[in-house]
């Protein structure tokens, strides 16, 4: 899966989270993190894989068909259960 630096800045833009908060969660550096959301650097298969559970763990869902993207999965309203 190829993943660019711009859809995980817009993944992070998504959740509100900084650079900081989701390079610390993916044991990553926050200047690894920059060059990568800048083009300046791809990642290592490992760094990618790491970025992309951490951000799929937080409902992010890549989408690399013909337009790649992302989305935010919403998890499912828990059913109203009418009081006994």
């Amino acid at each position: 899966m190829k993943i660019s630096g711009r859809q995980v800045a817009a993944a992070r833009a998504l959740l509100g989270w900084s650079q900081d908060r989701l390079a610390e969660a993916a044991d990553l550096s926050r200047q690894a993190l920059l060059r990568w959301e800048n083009g300046q650097t791809e990642p290592r298969e490992a760094t990618l894989q790491r970025v992309v559970q951490v951000l799929g763990a937080a409902g992010i869902e890549f989408t690399n068909g013909n337009h790649p993207g992302l989305r935010l999965k919403i998890p499912p309203a828990e059913p109203n259960h009418p009081a006994d």
